[in-house]
C-alpha cells in the first residue's frame, strides 16, 4: 500500500508559521493546491509522527511534502529546504 499512499502525496513551497508540539500540529500559510482545488491560506496541520518537529524550520519558505488522508485532510510528512536539505 506504499504506492497508493505517494499517489495521494504533493511537494507545496509553503512557510511553516508555528508548530504544536503537544498536539503534533503545524501551522502552515501556503498557496494554491492545484491538483486538489484548494486556494492558498493559512491553516493547521497534522504533522506525521515520523517528521521530527524541532528540525521544521519556522518562518522559511521551504518545500512541503504533504500526504492526503482518506478524508481529504492533509498530513505533513516530510520537507525540503530550498538549499537541498531534506527530512
Amino acid at each position: 500500500h506504499v504506492r497508493s499512499r505517494r499517489q495521494r502525496q504533493m511537494c507545496i513551497r509553503d512557510r511553516i508559521n508555528t508548530v504544536d508540539p503537544a498536539a503534533r500540529m503545524a501551522n502552515i500559510t501556503h498557496g494554491p493546491m492545484m491538483d486538489i482545488g484548494m486556494p492558498g491560506m493559512t491553516m493547521g496541520f497534522a504533522v506525521d509522527p515520523l517528521v521530527d518537529l524541532a528540525s521544521l524550520p519556522l518562518g522559511q519558505e521551504i518545500n512541503l511534502l504533504l500526504s492526503r488522508n482518506p478524508d481529504f485532510s492533509m498530513t505533513l510528512v516530510g520537507f525540503a529546504k530550498l538549499s537541498g536539505a531534506t527530512q
